[in-house]
């Protein structure tokens, strides 16, 4: 997944589709690089839907099929089906600093399956 972000807007935005990346970039959305590689053998759709009533911060992106059709039904634009991703997250222990503090936001960090976190494990 592309991550790009709006300097003028404030909002991230992520899309599979090369030539979507590609159009942002080319009328002013940054590009931050890759967010995160999917699995497609996992299963697990993501849904990404617009909401036409809001001027900034549009998008959703959830894997709950009821969250996404509950937006429909409430007049946010169902984009696609964009990814498929895991949800196993990655066990590994606490990062320590120079100091030796326990990182425990590293610890339990929900790490897709396939993709590393910031402490590069992976799963």
């Amino acid at each position: 997944m592309h991550r790009l972000y709006n300097p003028y807007s404030g909002e991230h935005f992520y899309t599979g589709d090369i030539n979507e990346k590609n159009h942002l970039a080319s009328i002013g959305w940054n590009y931050e690089g890759i967010g995160w590689y999917s699995d497609e053998d996992q299963g697990v759709p993501s849904y990404r839907q617009y909401n036409p009533y809001e001027k900034t911060g549009t998008h959703n992106y959830t894997t709950d099929k009821e969250e996404n059709d509950f937006l429909v039904s409430i007049g946010w634009k169902s984009e696609f089906v964009q990814v498929q991703i895991g949800t196993i997250p990655v066990e590994h222990p606490a990062e320590y600093g120079t100091r030796y503090v326990v990182d425990q936001t590293a610890y339990d960090e929900l790490v897709l399956i396939g993709y590393s976190c910031s402490c590069r494990a992976k799963k």
